[in-house]
């Protein structure tokens, strides 16, 4: 279903595909949001702010193939396992979610069968295209984070999610602390403790590499921020295909 996702296409034989679960703050038409919802789904919760754009640069700098979302995760969230609680949030930041409160079980099949995965399934395709052509690509999820959650304070600007890639994550963190960033491995969020799902979902799939970039959304309001990270990333990228 074309409209559950967006594709950027790229080399035939791609060293990284990218994917973005949290792309966009957009809700179907058919739903009618209050002034205080829509405050919610252009906040964190309902997307990851500057991710795509991240996406979409280091689309032109590598010519990796990207995926992303093109409804926010407030209405289904693609970052997760399917029966995962925060799938379909009824309730963030004290605002309520009617659309979600709660999903009967024949939305909840529609939303993954409409939704959730087209978006993995055109993931799936990107990774065994590249496979059949002889790549190995690594599967690199760009996500962004708010430099405060509650009251705990995220002084950082950049987090490198990984599980079961340390040499690709430590050449990553590399790159960025060169380019003096901020930079902490598995935070705000851990790969280790099953943080990444969609990212270590597919390389899962296909015996693959995989990271996931975290950006602190401060990064973002100087105009130059997404195609800066994406300079950094993309060289990384380069240098970890070049080592395999």
């Amino acid at each position: 279903m074309a409209s559950a996702y967006r594709l950027l296409r790229g080399d035939a034989v791609p060293h990284t595909v990218l994917t973005c679960e949290h792309a966009t703050p957009l809700m179907p038409r058919k739903i009618r949001c209050s002034e205080s919802q829509r405050r919610r789904l252009g906040e964190h919760w309902g997307w990851d702010r500057g991710a795509w754009d991240v996406c979409k640069e280091l689309h032109a700098v590598l010519r990796a193939p990207a995926v992303g979302s093109r409804l926010s995760r407030l209405w289904i969230d693609l970052n997760r396992a399917i029966g995962d609680a925060s799938m379909f949030r009824a309730e963030v930041g004290g605002v309520q979610l009617p659309w979600n409160d709660p999903p009967s079980i024949t939305e909840r099949r529609h939303r993954i069968d409409t939704v959730y995965r087209p978006y993995h399934d055109a993931i799936d395709r990107v990774l065994s295209d590249a496979l059949l052509r002889d790549g190995r690509p690594l599967v690199f999820s760009v996500h962004s984070f708010t430099s405060r959650l509650g009251r705990r304070r995220r002084a950082f600007d950049i987090g490198i999610l990984y599980h079961r890639s340390p040499a690709a994550a430590q050449r990553m963190v590399r790159h960025f602390r060169q380019a003096g960033l901020r930079v902490r491995y598995n935070e705000p969020y851990s790969g280790r403790e099953g943080m990444m799902y969609s990212a270590e979902r597919h390389a899962a799939t296909f015996g693959l590499d995989c990271l996931e970039l975290e950006c602190n959304q401060e990064l973002f309001k100087r105009v130059d921020a997404s195609r800066r990270i994406a300079k950094i990333a993309g060289n990384a990228l380069r240098q970890i295909h070049a080592s395999r």
